[in-house]
């Protein structure tokens, strides 16, 4: 050993597994969160006639999908896509795309905050289990 000063670090408990399992479902929550901004976002730039679109408007699905966790959203009334991308007699409004773009526009440094906040919400007891 050199002169000086040395440590040693010892992990008694590995919690890798507790980890993995805690931050996926703070990413789930995330997703969640993310998912109503964009929803929200949408209705804001929805035309409205009757509102019905509007209020149809919602995140249908979070859900994991092997290693990805699948955010399903948008809107299940049947004329939405004629909204949205137009037809020969109406131009689109583009709503849900726009809100969807504007989201990624934002998401690293969202993702990033989210992340940072979900690690710090992590607590380790004494005795080697997640609180």
């Amino acid at each position: 050993m050199a002169e000086g000063l040395s440590g040693t670090l010892v992990i008694e408990s590995w919690f890798g597994p507790q980890i993995i399992e805690e931050m996926n479902g703070k990413t789930i929550k995330m997703m969640n969160r993310l998912g109503k901004s964009v929803v929200s976002r949408a209705k804001q730039m929805t035309p409205v006639d009757t509102g019905r679109l509007k209020d149809s408007m919602k995140v249908f699905s979070i859900r994991r999908e092997g290693e990805e966790i699948v955010m399903e959203w948008g809107s299940d009334v049947e004329y939405a896509l004629f909204v949205e991308f137009g037809t020969v007699r109406m131009r689109g409004f583009y709503m849900m795309t726009r809100a969807w773009e504007e989201l990624i526009a934002r998401l690293d440094s969202h993702l990033g905050d989210e992340i940072r906040s979900g690690i710090g919400e992590i607590d380790f007891d004494r005795s080697g289990s997640l609180e």
